[in-house]
């Protein structure tokens, strides 16, 4: 994408030779403007299940762990959005009223509670959820198989650099200003 600057949230290709800094920089843009676009996306869904931020993303984390095959703890949900114990069961409780999630026994220990996608809200997801993945899938299907291999690569490493920058501000290391 040399060449390649943001305008006005978009691509434009000036033709011009870019620095390194000025293309990794026009990039950081294009993912935070990706970002934005995908939570206005996903705001739509919540507004119209009356679902906070919070509950939306700890059912995003319980979905993925449904579909791994491996109900999620509360434990688990509690790290993983940054919540206190107190503030996560209010999350899942919430979630239950409204008849998202239920929670299970885990198989091999008994006293562990885990929280699992009932069917029903999976089968909601996957009806609102499913024509964003098939435009990305359209995107991606223009793409060769080099150049999918390495954006999952790079895709892979800012994954982690984002995990690694949430976990330094959630130990208190993130400053103001």
């Amino acid at each position: 994408m040399g060449g390649a600057a943001v305008a006005s949230g978009s691509v434009r290709h000036s033709g011009a030779v870019t620095s390194p800094a000025e293309s990794s920089g026009a990039l950081v843009e294009q993912l935070q403007a990706f970002t934005l676009e995908v939570n206005r996306f996903v705001q739509v869904f919540a507004g119209a299940h009356s679902l906070h931020t919070t509950d939306l993303n700890a059912l995003a984390h319980v979905s993925r762990a449904t579909v791994a095959g491996r109900p999620i703890t509360a434990g688990e949900l509690s790290r993983v959005l940054s919540l206190s114990t107190s503030a996560t069961t209010a999350v899942v409780d919430r979630l239950q009223r409204a008849g998202h999630v239920e929670r299970v026994h885990d198989e091999a220990d008994r006293r562990r509670v885990r929280v699992r996608m009932t069917p029903s809200a999976q089968e909601l997801a996957r009806a609102f959820f499913t024509p964003l993945g098939e435009r990305m899938r359209h995107v991606f299907a223009e793409c060769d198989d080099e150049d999918l291999r390495r954006f999952g690569e790079i895709l892979a490493r800012l994954l982690e650099a984002a995990r690694a920058a949430a976990d330094e501000a959630h130990r208190g290391g993130a400053t103001a200003g």
